[in-house]
Protein backbone atom coordinates (compact mmCIF):
# COMPACT_ATOMS: atom_id res chain seq x y z
CA UNK A 1 0.00 0.00 0.00
CA UNK A 2 2.85 2.39 0.87
CA UNK A 3 4.63 1.55 -2.37
CA UNK A 4 1.44 2.17 -4.35
CA UNK A 5 0.91 5.54 -2.64
CA UNK A 6 4.42 6.74 -3.45
CA UNK A 7 4.12 5.43 -7.01
CA UNK A 8 0.97 7.53 -7.52
CA UNK A 9 2.71 10.55 -6.02
CA UNK A 10 5.73 10.33 -8.33
CA UNK A 11 3.55 9.78 -11.40
CA UNK A 12 1.66 12.95 -10.63
CA UNK A 13 4.89 14.87 -10.00
CA UNK A 14 6.23 13.69 -13.34
CA UNK A 15 3.06 14.83 -15.10
CA UNK A 16 3.02 18.27 -13.48
CA UNK A 17 6.73 18.74 -14.06
CA UNK A 18 6.23 18.33 -17.79
CA UNK A 19 2.91 20.11 -18.12
CA UNK A 20 3.31 22.92 -15.56
CA UNK A 21 7.01 23.53 -15.61
CA UNK A 22 7.48 23.96 -19.37
CA UNK A 23 6.98 27.27 -21.07
CA UNK A 24 3.44 27.72 -22.26
CA UNK A 25 1.68 30.77 -23.59
CA UNK A 26 -2.01 31.57 -23.50
CA UNK A 27 -2.20 31.46 -27.30
CA UNK A 28 -1.29 27.77 -27.33
CA UNK A 29 -4.60 26.76 -25.79
CA UNK A 30 -7.70 26.66 -28.04
CA UNK A 31 -10.17 29.36 -27.13
CA UNK A 32 -13.12 26.99 -27.03
CA UNK A 33 -11.46 24.54 -24.64
CA UNK A 34 -13.36 23.96 -21.41
CA UNK A 35 -11.40 24.80 -18.29
CA UNK A 36 -11.47 21.68 -16.15
CA UNK A 37 -7.90 21.02 -15.00
CA UNK A 38 -5.85 22.31 -12.09
CA UNK A 39 -4.13 24.90 -14.31
CA UNK A 40 -7.00 26.59 -16.10
CA UNK A 41 -5.55 30.06 -16.53
CA UNK A 42 -4.75 29.73 -20.23
CA UNK A 43 -8.11 28.36 -21.31
CA UNK A 44 -9.91 30.76 -23.61
CA UNK A 45 -7.26 33.46 -23.41
CA UNK A 46 -7.11 33.75 -27.19
CA UNK A 47 -10.74 34.86 -27.15
CA UNK A 48 -10.09 37.83 -24.87
CA UNK A 49 -12.19 40.73 -26.10
CA UNK A 50 -10.81 44.11 -26.97
CA UNK A 51 -11.82 46.40 -24.15
CA UNK A 52 -11.12 50.02 -23.32
CA UNK A 53 -8.34 50.42 -20.80
CA UNK A 54 -9.87 50.84 -17.36
CA UNK A 55 -8.07 52.92 -14.80
CA UNK A 56 -8.10 50.79 -11.67
CA UNK A 57 -6.74 52.41 -8.55
CA UNK A 58 -5.29 50.25 -5.82
CA UNK A 59 -2.93 50.72 -2.92
CA UNK A 60 -0.53 53.65 -2.87
CA UNK A 61 3.21 53.11 -2.61
CA UNK A 62 3.08 54.29 0.99
CA UNK A 63 0.62 51.52 1.88
CA UNK A 64 2.76 48.69 0.52
CA UNK A 65 4.15 46.31 3.10
CA UNK A 66 1.27 46.94 5.51
CA UNK A 67 0.55 43.91 7.68
CA UNK A 68 -2.66 43.10 9.53
CA UNK A 69 -2.86 41.18 12.77
CA UNK A 70 -4.86 37.94 12.71
CA UNK A 71 -6.14 36.76 16.08
CA UNK A 72 -5.84 33.08 15.20
CA UNK A 73 -8.40 30.44 16.08
CA UNK A 74 -9.81 27.15 14.91
CA UNK A 75 -10.19 26.70 11.18
CA UNK A 76 -13.75 25.73 10.21
CA UNK A 77 -14.25 22.65 8.06
CA UNK A 78 -13.89 23.85 4.42
CA UNK A 79 -16.12 21.08 3.09
CA UNK A 80 -19.01 21.02 5.53
CA UNK A 81 -22.33 19.53 4.45
CA UNK A 82 -23.72 22.90 3.34
CA UNK A 83 -20.69 23.67 1.14
CA UNK A 84 -19.89 20.38 -0.60
CA UNK A 85 -20.66 21.87 -4.03
CA UNK A 86 -17.87 24.39 -3.44
CA UNK A 87 -15.21 21.84 -2.54
CA UNK A 88 -12.74 20.58 -5.10
CA UNK A 89 -10.51 18.64 -2.71
CA UNK A 90 -12.93 17.22 -0.15
CA UNK A 91 -10.22 15.06 1.44
CA UNK A 92 -8.09 18.10 2.36
CA UNK A 93 -9.48 19.07 5.74
CA UNK A 94 -8.29 21.27 8.57
CA UNK A 95 -10.01 19.40 11.40
CA UNK A 96 -8.82 20.36 14.88
CA UNK A 97 -6.30 22.89 13.63
CA UNK A 98 -5.95 25.86 15.96
CA UNK A 99 -3.86 28.55 14.33
CA UNK A 100 -1.74 30.74 16.57
CA UNK A 101 -2.00 34.54 16.20
CA UNK A 102 0.05 35.84 13.26
CA UNK A 103 0.41 38.74 10.87
CA UNK A 104 -0.31 38.74 7.14
CA UNK A 105 0.49 41.20 4.36
CA UNK A 106 -2.57 43.22 3.48
CA UNK A 107 -1.50 43.32 -0.15
CA UNK A 108 0.18 40.97 -2.57
CA UNK A 109 3.86 41.66 -3.14
CA UNK A 110 4.22 44.18 -5.96
CA UNK A 111 6.72 44.48 -8.77
CA UNK A 112 8.06 47.60 -7.04
CA UNK A 113 8.71 45.78 -3.77
CA UNK A 114 10.23 42.74 -5.45
CA UNK A 115 12.56 44.97 -7.50
CA UNK A 116 13.97 46.43 -4.28
CA UNK A 117 14.94 42.91 -3.24
CA UNK A 118 16.57 42.30 -6.63
CA UNK A 119 18.44 45.60 -6.40
CA UNK A 120 19.67 44.58 -2.95
CA UNK A 121 21.14 41.41 -4.44
CA UNK A 122 18.90 39.15 -2.34
CA UNK A 123 16.39 38.09 -5.03
CA UNK A 124 16.73 36.96 -8.63
CA UNK A 125 14.69 38.64 -11.35
CA UNK A 126 11.17 37.46 -12.01
CA UNK A 127 10.39 35.96 -15.37
CA UNK A 128 9.31 38.39 -18.08
CA UNK A 129 7.20 38.03 -21.21
CA UNK A 130 3.83 36.34 -21.76
CA UNK A 131 1.51 37.75 -19.06
CA UNK A 132 4.30 38.50 -16.60
CA UNK A 133 4.44 42.01 -15.10
CA UNK A 134 8.22 42.12 -14.72
CA UNK A 135 9.84 44.70 -16.99
CA UNK A 136 6.59 46.30 -18.14
CA UNK A 137 6.25 50.03 -17.58
CA UNK A 138 3.26 51.05 -15.50
CA UNK A 139 3.01 47.74 -13.63
CA UNK A 140 5.03 48.75 -10.57
CA UNK A 141 1.98 48.55 -8.30
CA UNK A 142 0.71 45.32 -9.85
CA UNK A 143 1.58 42.01 -8.17
CA UNK A 144 4.83 40.39 -9.17
CA UNK A 145 3.40 37.34 -10.87
CA UNK A 146 6.05 35.14 -12.43
CA UNK A 147 8.18 33.84 -9.57
CA UNK A 148 8.80 30.31 -8.38
CA UNK A 149 8.49 29.03 -4.82
CA UNK A 150 12.13 29.63 -3.93
CA UNK A 151 12.02 33.20 -5.21
CA UNK A 152 8.88 33.84 -3.15
CA UNK A 153 10.57 32.44 -0.06
CA UNK A 154 13.72 34.49 -0.64
CA UNK A 155 11.70 37.68 -0.97
CA UNK A 156 9.79 37.14 2.28
CA UNK A 157 13.04 36.40 4.12
CA UNK A 158 14.62 39.60 2.76
CA UNK A 159 11.56 41.56 3.92
CA UNK A 160 11.96 40.14 7.44
CA UNK A 161 8.93 37.93 7.03
CA UNK A 162 8.19 34.38 5.85
CA UNK A 163 5.82 32.49 3.59
CA UNK A 164 2.38 31.95 5.09
CA UNK A 165 1.44 28.44 6.11
CA UNK A 166 -1.46 26.81 4.32
CA UNK A 167 -3.46 26.82 7.56
CA UNK A 168 -2.84 30.51 8.19
CA UNK A 169 -3.94 31.33 4.68
CA UNK A 170 -7.08 29.21 5.03
CA UNK A 171 -8.06 30.83 8.32
CA UNK A 172 -7.97 34.33 6.87
CA UNK A 173 -9.71 33.20 3.68
CA UNK A 174 -12.73 31.69 5.43
CA UNK A 175 -12.35 33.29 8.88
CA UNK A 176 -13.81 31.60 11.93
CA UNK A 177 -17.20 32.49 10.43
CA UNK A 178 -16.68 29.76 7.81
CA UNK A 179 -17.26 32.08 4.87
CA UNK A 180 -17.39 30.61 1.38
CA UNK A 181 -15.11 33.41 0.16
CA UNK A 182 -13.07 36.12 1.88
CA UNK A 183 -15.77 38.76 1.35
CA UNK A 184 -18.66 36.54 2.44
CA UNK A 185 -20.94 34.12 0.63
CA UNK A 186 -21.81 35.98 -2.57
CA UNK A 187 -20.44 34.12 -5.61
CA UNK A 188 -17.19 35.36 -7.18
CA UNK A 189 -17.42 38.12 -9.78
CA UNK A 190 -15.34 41.00 -11.11
CA UNK A 191 -16.84 43.17 -8.39
CA UNK A 192 -14.82 41.21 -5.84
CA UNK A 193 -11.81 39.84 -7.72
CA UNK A 194 -9.70 39.97 -10.89
CA UNK A 195 -10.89 36.86 -12.74
CA UNK A 196 -11.53 35.55 -16.23
CA UNK A 197 -14.62 37.25 -17.65
CA UNK A 198 -14.65 38.31 -21.29
CA UNK A 199 -10.96 37.41 -21.18
CA UNK A 200 -8.25 37.36 -18.51
CA UNK A 201 -8.36 40.03 -15.84
CA UNK A 202 -12.08 40.80 -16.27
CA UNK A 203 -11.50 41.50 -19.97
CA UNK A 204 -8.57 43.87 -19.49
CA UNK A 205 -6.01 41.17 -20.20
CA UNK A 206 -3.70 41.97 -17.29
CA UNK A 207 -3.55 41.79 -13.52
CA UNK A 208 -5.02 44.63 -11.48
CA UNK A 209 -3.05 46.91 -9.16
CA UNK A 210 -2.97 45.39 -5.70
CA UNK A 211 -5.96 46.41 -3.61
CA UNK A 212 -8.02 47.55 -6.61
CA UNK A 213 -10.97 45.35 -5.58
CA UNK A 214 -11.82 46.58 -2.05
CA UNK A 215 -15.20 44.83 -2.11
CA UNK A 216 -13.29 41.55 -2.08
CA UNK A 217 -11.43 42.21 1.17
CA UNK A 218 -11.35 39.53 3.85
CA UNK A 219 -12.81 39.94 7.32
CA UNK A 220 -9.54 41.58 8.47
CA UNK A 221 -9.09 43.66 5.34
CA UNK A 222 -6.64 41.45 3.41
CA UNK A 223 -6.94 42.16 -0.33
CA UNK A 224 -6.87 39.96 -3.43
CA UNK A 225 -7.10 36.55 -1.77
CA UNK A 226 -9.10 35.46 -4.82
CA UNK A 227 -7.86 36.09 -8.35
CA UNK A 228 -5.11 38.36 -9.69
CA UNK A 229 -2.27 35.89 -8.98
CA UNK A 230 -1.98 32.51 -7.28
CA UNK A 231 -0.11 32.73 -3.98
CA UNK A 232 2.70 30.43 -2.88
CA UNK A 233 2.55 29.13 0.70
CA UNK A 234 5.22 27.23 2.62
CA UNK A 235 3.54 23.81 2.68
CA UNK A 236 4.28 20.73 0.63
CA UNK A 237 1.35 19.15 -1.17
CA UNK A 238 -0.20 16.19 0.64
CA UNK A 239 -2.61 13.83 -1.12
CA UNK A 240 -5.55 12.02 0.49
CA UNK A 241 -3.26 9.14 1.47
CA UNK A 242 -1.48 11.57 3.79
CA UNK A 243 -3.42 13.06 6.67
CA UNK A 244 -0.56 14.53 8.63
CA UNK A 245 -1.51 17.84 10.20
CA UNK A 246 0.14 20.48 12.30
CA UNK A 247 -2.36 21.22 15.03
CA UNK A 248 -0.85 24.65 15.67
CA UNK A 249 -1.35 25.79 12.07
CA UNK A 250 2.33 25.69 11.09
CA UNK A 251 3.37 24.51 7.64
CA UNK A 252 3.24 20.81 6.76
CA UNK A 253 6.43 19.68 5.03
CA UNK A 254 7.96 16.37 4.04
CA UNK A 255 11.42 15.18 5.05
CA UNK A 256 13.09 15.20 2.64
CA UNK A 257 11.09 17.80 0.73
CA UNK A 258 9.71 16.81 -2.65
CA UNK A 259 8.92 19.05 -5.66
CA UNK A 260 5.22 19.62 -4.97
CA UNK A 261 4.05 22.74 -3.14
CA UNK A 262 0.69 24.38 -2.42
CA UNK A 263 -0.71 27.44 -4.18
CA UNK A 264 -3.81 29.32 -3.08
CA UNK A 265 -6.40 31.76 -4.38
CA UNK A 266 -6.63 31.65 -8.18
CA UNK A 267 -5.50 34.18 -10.77
CA UNK A 268 -6.63 36.60 -13.47
CA UNK A 269 -7.22 33.51 -15.63
CA UNK A 270 -9.50 31.69 -13.17
CA UNK A 271 -13.17 31.43 -14.11
CA UNK A 272 -15.66 32.36 -11.40
CA UNK A 273 -17.22 28.89 -11.47
CA UNK A 274 -13.81 27.38 -10.77
CA UNK A 275 -13.29 29.29 -7.52
CA UNK A 276 -13.99 26.70 -4.85
CA UNK A 277 -14.00 27.05 -1.10
CA UNK A 278 -10.41 27.73 -0.12
CA UNK A 279 -9.25 27.49 -3.75
CA UNK A 280 -6.23 25.27 -3.33
CA UNK A 281 -4.11 23.41 -5.88
CA UNK A 282 -0.71 21.72 -6.18
CA UNK A 283 2.15 23.25 -8.15
CA UNK A 284 5.70 22.22 -8.91
CA UNK A 285 8.07 24.44 -6.92
CA UNK A 286 9.83 25.59 -10.11
CA UNK A 287 6.61 26.72 -11.81
CA UNK A 288 6.25 30.48 -12.29
CA UNK A 289 3.25 31.31 -14.46
CA UNK A 290 0.48 33.26 -12.70
CA UNK A 291 2.27 32.79 -9.37
CA UNK A 292 3.07 35.51 -6.83
CA UNK A 293 3.44 35.87 -3.10
CA UNK A 294 2.01 37.33 0.08
CA UNK A 295 4.13 37.13 3.22
CA UNK A 296 3.27 36.41 6.83
CA UNK A 297 5.00 36.94 10.15
CA UNK A 298 4.75 36.00 13.78
CA UNK A 299 2.43 38.00 16.00
CA UNK A 300 4.14 40.82 17.88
Amino acid sequence: MVFRSWLVYFLVVAFLSTSCGRKTTPEQVPGDQTCEGMNCENAGASQAKEAPVQKLVGASEAELGTMVSIAGGQIPHPCSSDRLDLCRWQHLTFDNVNVKPFRMDKYLTTVLEYRKCVNAGKCTEAKSGDRCNWGISGRELHPVNCIDWNQARQYCAWAGKRLCSNSEWELEYASTENRNYPWGNNPPSCEYATLFKDGPGCGIGTTSPVGAKPQGASINGVMDMVGNVWEWVEDDWFWSIDRDKRDDGSAKVRDPRLPMRVKRGGSLGSHAQDIFAGNIAPAVATDVYYLGVRCCGSSK
